[in-house]
């Protein structure tokens, strides 16, 4: 739990640093899940990032 928390914020930071389109370039994700996964709105969990 602790873990998808830091993986989730620190994704955050990067996307509010480097914007949504870059992030999502550089992590292979596409722009609108990298968007939801940072939104607030869901409960993202650490595999979002590791697909």
């Amino acid at each position: 739990m602790i873990g998808s928390f830091l993986w989730v914020t620190t994704f955050r930071s990067l996307v509010k640093k480097h914007g949504v389109s870059d992030i999502a370039k550089a992590t292979g994700l596409n722009r609108e899940s990298s968007y939801k996964a940072v939104n607030g709105k869901t409960k993202t969990r650490c595999e979002t990032f590791f697909k």
